[in-house]
C-alpha cells in the first residue's frame, strides 16, 4: 500500500517551484519593459514629427508669403488710397532689356535645391505711423541656408543683405530648399525665374516651394513642405506699357 502525497502548506516553495515563478515573472517583466519603452519611443518620434511638422510648415508658409508679395510696389492707405508708389531696384526695362530681378535664387552646392532667396517688395507695414513717411517701405528680405541653419534678413532696400552673422536664425534642421517658378506660358517649371523673362510680355506666374526639415537629435524624423502660391506682381509695372 502506497501512501499519497498530498500538499503540505508548512513544506513552503521548492526550488523547482521557485525557479518556474521567477522565470514567469522575468516574462512578464520583459514583455512589460519592451511594451512601455516602445511606446516611449512612439511617445519621442511623434513629438519630434509634430515639432518638425511645424518648424517645416513655418519656414514654408514664410518663404511662400515674401514670394507672394514680391514686386509689390504700392503703399496704400486706411481708406484703400495709394500713398506711395515705389521704382523697386528690380524693376524691369523691357526697352532696356532689364530683367525682372525682383526675386532671385542661388543654386547649392552640388546644384541640388537653392541655399539663397532674395526677394524685393514694399510693404505697407513699414509705413511710418504719420501716414507718409514711407523711408522703410521698400524691403530686401534674404533668406540664405548655411549648414542646416536658415538665416532671414529683412533690411530697406538700399541696405546690403545682413551678413549671415548678423541675420536672424530663422530655423533649424533644415536639410534642404528648392524653389522653381512657373511662367506664364504654362511651360516646365524653370529654377531661374528671369528666364520667364525672355519672350515678349513674359512674367513670372508662380512660384513652388520645397522644404526638408529633419531631426538630428533623438528621433530621427524628416519631413517635407510642398506648396505653391501665385506671383501677382511680377509684371512689368505699367508705366512701361507703351500708349497707342
Amino acid at each position: 500500500m502506497t501512501r499519497s502525497r498530498s500538499f503540505d502548506p508548512r513544506r513552503g516553495v521548492g526550488l523547482i517551484e521557485m525557479l518556474i515563478a521567477l522565470a514567469i515573472g522575468g516574462l512578464v517583466l520583459s514583455l512589460a519593459g519592451a511594451f512601455f519603452g516602445q511606446q516611449a519611443r512612439v511617445t519621442r518620434e511623434t513629438q519630434a514629427r509634430n515639432e518638425i511638422n511645424v518648424r517645416a510648415r513655418a519656414v514654408g508658409e514664410a518663404m511662400l508669403q515674401d514670394l507672394r508679395i514680391a514686386g509689390a510696389r504700392a503703399v496704400v492707405d486706411d481708406a484703400g488710397s495709394v500713398v506711395f508708389r515705389s521704382a523697386l531696384p528690380c524693376d524691369p526695362d523691357p526697352l532696356a532689356g532689364v530683367p525682372n530681378e525682383c526675386v532671385t535664387v542661388r543654386a547649392a552646392a552640388g546644384g541640388v535645391g537653392v541655399d539663397r532667396l532674395e526677394v524685393y517688395y514694399v510693404s505697407s507695414l513699414f509705413l511710418e505711423d504719420d501716414g507718409i513717411t514711407t523711408t522703410n517701405v521698400c524691403r530686401r528680405v534674404t533668406y540664405e541656408l548655411d549648414g542646416t541653419t536658415l538665416f532671414r534678413s529683412d533690411v530697406e532696400c538700399a541696405s546690403a543683405p545682413a551678413a549671415t552673422s548678423f541675420a536672424t536664425e530663422f530655423a533649424t534642421d533644415v536639410t534642404g530648399m528648392s524653389v522653381q517658378f512657373m511662367c506664364n506660358d504654362a511651360g516646365a517649371p524653370t529654377t531661374n525665374p528671369q528666364s520667364c523673362y525672355g519672350s515678349e510680355g513674359g512674367f513670372v506666374r508662380e512660384s513652388q516651394v520645397v522644404v526638408d526639415v529633419a531631426s538630428t537629435r533623438g528621433a530621427q524624423v524628416t519631413l517635407r513642405f510642398e506648396s505653391a502660391t501665385s506671383m501677382l506682381n511680377m509684371r512689368a509695372p505699367d508705366r512701361y506699357v507703351e500708349t497707342p
